[in-house]
């Protein structure tokens, strides 16, 4: 998740064709896999008494799977926030709720 527009000081990391020695039992490092880069920020920021809510999981048909570097294999870079996070016209921010799952989100 992205708040506000990445810039050039502070720019989306990418960690494609990278390699580092992961959680498993060797010490040979992996090389991680080319990623979309593709996650868009989101398209306004909440005001004063909203919070941004996350309202649909991304791996259901949000993003593209098994071609990266998520935990599952899917490729967290290609999340389309605009059907993930609120903050759109059709569903706006709203008051914040700690500790409230949506729904949508339970499985």
């Amino acid at each position: 998740m992205i708040v506000g527009a990445p810039t050039a000081a502070n720019p989306l990391p990418d960690k494609s064709g990278m390699s580092q020695d992961g959680p498993d039992a060797g010490n040979l490092p992996s090389t991680y896999a080319t990623e979309a880069h593709a996650l868009k920020p989101q398209a306004a920021t909440p005001g004063a008494g909203v919070s941004t809510k996350r309202i649909a999981l991304e791996n259901v048909g949000n993003e593209h799977t098994g071609s990266g570097n998520g935990q599952s294999g899917d490729d967290e870079t290609s999340e389309d926030t605009s059907l993930t996070w609120d903050g759109t016209a059709a569903l706006p921010f709203s008051a914040p709720t700690p500790g409230d799952v949506p729904p949508a989100l339970l499985r």
